[in-house]
């Protein structure tokens, strides 16, 4: 009887620390169109067109990082305790195919790091596909992507992890 009563108890302080120790997550988007400022951390942004399922997409790469870098999270809208918030700005699907395109992928968000009201740092992801007759600099990413136009959601998944890269300490 006592090492159930025990597992009980430890399963009880478990439930309750956990979700505090969790980083809680929040993905948005900018409402009106004709902002230009970040309402968070006053930072300029250039905003477009957002697809449907933005939120979702962006939501489903953090967390998949998230959770292959072992943090945790929760879903929250509140800002207690660690909280990251991502303002999605811009989500743009490519017009075209894997070959030729009219128009690039693009995605720009802010990812804002809370602890509690106070913002402790921003990441910025701010990126449309160029050709690489525009930037041979960027060669290296061009073969990365296997040298082809790439999808908004792959892209989203890029800046989720470089926007993760640059966060991951002050998430520990």
């Amino acid at each position: 009887m006592r090492p159930i009563v025990a597992f009980l108890l430890l399963a009880t302080i478990l439930g309750t620390v956990t979700p505090a120790l969790a980083v809680g997550i929040d993905v948005d988007r900018v409402r009106d169109g004709n902002i230009y400022l970040c309402p968070s951390c006053g930072k300029v942004i250039r905003t477009g067109h957002i697809g449907e399922n933005a939120e979702l997409l962006l939501a489903d790469a953090l967390k998949r990082q998230l959770s292959s870098r072992g943090i945790p999270f929760a879903e929250s809208t509140e800002r207690a305790g660690i909280h990251l918030a991502i303002l999605i700005y811009r989500f743009e699907e490519r017009r075209g195919g894997n070959l030729a395109v009219d128009r690039p992928a693009s995605v720009g968000f802010h990812a804002h790091l809370f602890n509690g009201p106070v913002l402790v740092k921003t990441a910025v992801f701010d990126e449309t596909q160029e050709p690489l007759s525009d930037n041979i600099l960027r060669f290296p990413t061009f073969m990365k992507r296997g040298g082809r136009w790439i999808t908004v959601e792959e892209l989203a998944r890029e800046g989720v992890e470089k926007v993760l890269d640059t966060l991951e300490k002050d998430l520990r």
